[in-house]
């Protein structure tokens, strides 16, 4: 292998300092959703008594805490399809499950949310996933 060659894969396959940082970026984004739909219950349903509701809430926030918690350590394209797949539920809820108008505006705005951010996260992860595919087979 070239010179040239080795200094464009070690490029590549270390992703720069402002692709890692946008990419934590976008985790802790969903870190703060997570906590804040998990939350929601006790802010906007304190008048409701949808129990199915609430745990849709506390589960949904759960896991979306939990997957940018592991896509901070590792981002993997799973992860992000778990959370568009968590968007689209959050924004379908409030019609599912019976929500007040408050809280279906906040769960579609939150879903969108989530949505979006597990979206741009899967383009910053193929972006670098193919380009380390490709200097891979440059090199064999």
């Amino acid at each position: 292998m070239s010179p040239v060659s080795s200094r464009l894969v070690t490029l590549v396959m270390s992703p720069s300092a402002t692709a890692v940082s946008m990419r934590r970026s976008v985790s802790w984004a969903n870190v703060v959703l997570g906590v804040w739909v998990t939350a929601t219950p006790w802010l906007f349903y304190v008048t409701e008594s949808n129990g199915a509701a609430n745990w849709s809430s506390w589960s949904v926030g759960a896991v979306l805490v939990t997957l940018a918690i592991l896509t901070m350590r590792k981002p993997v394209l799973w992860t992000n399809a778990i959370g568009v797949a968590l968007g689209i539920w959050l924004i379908a809820s409030p019609w599912v499950l019976g929500f007040g108008a408050a809280t279906a505006a906040n769960a579609v705005i939150v879903g969108l949310l989530v949505a979006g951010y597990s979206l741009w996260a899967t383009r910053l992860d193929l972006a670098r996933t193919q380009w380390s595919d490709v200097f891979a087979r440059l090199d064999g």
